[in-house]
């Protein structure tokens, strides 16, 4: 085996018993995780957006297709909640597996910030709600005035009411609302975890910032002793 070669083996295995990997992939594993959600998210929210821009759906006629609708918006919120507490287990598991004070001090002091907002308490404990009591049902509502119809899709409130294991900040939320509209909560709770998992990715590149750089120059010099290179005596084909 040719020097080259030998550094390129070398390197492979210095590379994946650097701390810098073990973080790297974790924080791609995360990233997939979080893409689930916002995939989840779109995919539900194109749903709501189609179902009540369809006047025709309240029509007697197409009783079946508001059914059917219906069925399909549950199942989609049901991913998207479960989505939500994988996104969450993975996130506790990522700071456990590094096992960081800073990160962890970092972590819980933002999760905290993200919690006081009612909201987000209120999306959590609805994936609890439909975990144990079931799918949160939804109800179609249209309203009309004098130059348009409009209609909504909400959570019905006295069905939710039913459960007496609502946070104070979720019963909070559900009592501020004479309606609760599915996507405004959807929309606010997306924003806020957007926000939070920004800052976690640029925490954690902060703390293992050295580890990071180090974890890049090792697979710059991977990448130049690739045996596909021309480092190796391997000529690329011409053009022309």
């Amino acid at each position: 085996m040719s020097a080259n070669g030998s550094r390129f083996i070398e390197l492979i295995r210095k590379r994946e018993k650097h701390e810098g990997t073990k973080v790297a992939n974790m924080q791609r594993n995360l990233a997939v995780s979080l893409y689930a959600t916002r995939k989840n998210f779109g995919d539900l929210s194109a749903v709501i957006g189609k179902y009540e821009s369809d006047l025709e759906i309240w029509d007697v006629k197409n009783r079946d297709k508001f059914e059917d609708g219906l069925y399909e918006l549950h199942r989609l919120l049901q991913n998207y909640l479960s989505s939500i507490y994988s996104l969450i287990q993975h996130s506790i598991q990522f700071c456990r597996d590094l096992d960081c004070t800073e990160l962890n001090n970092a972590y819980r002091e933002k999760k905290e910030e993200l919690l006081s907002w009612d909201c987000a308490k209120f999306v959590r404990d609805l994936r609890t709600f439909s975990e144990h009591i079931g799918l949160p049902l939804l109800k179609g509502q249209i309203y009309s005035s004098e130059t348009e119809y409009k209609q909504s899709m909400l959570l019905q409130k006295d069905e939710l009411l039913k459960w007496n294991k609502w946070s104070n900040s979720s019963k909070r939320y559900i009592a501020s609302r004479k309606e609760i509209q599915l996507i405004a909560v959807l929309r606010e709770y997306q924003g806020l975890i957007a926000d939070f998992y920004q800052w976690f990715y640029k925490k954690t590149c902060q703390i293992y910032e050295k580890q990071l750089r180090e974890l890049s120059i090792l697979d710059e010099e991977i990448e130049n002793l690739n045996p596909s290179n021309d480092n190796l005596g391997v000529k690329k084909p011409e053009k022309g």
